[in-house]
């Protein structure tokens, strides 16, 4: 599964499990609203990059040619949406996404 240095990211279904970050259910205070902020934008890149590759019908569709051909595509499917948002981000940068690690960081 995970390194044990490592966490997830994940929505508000995978409350109660070891190594995920979730965003509260009921938020009460500022500090749980910030963290529900902070996982948000973060999780929105995730999913909108999500949509790139389903825009390309790659992960969608049954496969019909050689296996071995697959990863190939599907790499190129990858460079393809790398370019693409080279020249168009999902999301401008602020201060949240400069999070790349957790580590130093708890709830």
């Amino acid at each position: 599964m995970i390194g044990e240095d490592e966490v997830l990211i994940a929505d508000k279904a995978y409350v109660g499990y070891d190594m995920v970050y979730h965003p509260y259910k009921s938020p009460k205070t500022r500090e749980q609203l910030e963290w529900n902020k902070m996982i948000g934008s973060i999780r929105v890149v995730n999913e909108r990059a999500i949509r790139c590759f389903k825009l390309w019908n790659c992960l969608s569709h049954n496969w019909r040619h050689e296996i071995c051909l697959h990863p190939i595509v599907f790499k190129v499917i990858a460079h393809i949406v790398h370019i693409m948002l080279e020249y168009s981000p999902l999301q401008k940068p602020n201060k949240w996404l400069s999070l790349v690690y957790f580590s130093d960081f708890t709830k």
